[in-house]
């Protein structure tokens, strides 16, 4: 999802990157599809990240890691015509539904607007029950 070329490799002194880290000036989003920008506050030192994520189940994991870190969730959607610019929308509720048959999530944002991920709907189940996993103020 997210590439680099050794040639854009930024060096920072160790110290300043987590063990093992490497840092990018310019990195190439291989696919148009939706990702999201996670900021949390780092408890070590108070400092503030900010995380690019391309997966779903990916930003899911993070949550059960690090829920009381985080500050803001926004989803990053390509254009959807032609000759349109690409939306940064903030996220205000993550839901975990389930079914009988299965079990989805369901990310709302700040204009209502809601994405399912794997991709169903509640109309598609009956007997749908729901869980709030995580709420988050709209900056």
């Amino acid at each position: 999802m997210f590439l680099s070329d050794p040639h854009f490799e930024q060096r920072v002194p160790p110290a300043l990157l987590p063990p093992g880290g490497r840092s990018w000036r310019v990195v190439e989003l291989s696919l148009s599809v939706p990702w999201f920008i996670v900021t949390l506050r780092e408890r070590a030192d108070e400092c503030l990240r900010k995380l690019m994520v391309a997966y779903e189940a990916d930003l899911l994991e993070l949550i059960g890691r690090e829920k009381q870190q985080i500050l803001a969730i926004h989803r990053v959607s390509p254009p959807r015509r032609p000759h349109t610019d690409w939306a940064i929308e903030p996220l205000q509720e993550i839901w975990m539904a389930t079914s009988s048959a299965t079990r989805w999530w369901q990310f709302i944002d700040s204009s209502g607007t809601e994405t399912c991920w794997p991709k169903s709907t509640p109309k598609q189940h009956a007997a749908v029950s729901r869980q709030l996993i995580m709420s988050l103020p709209i900056h």
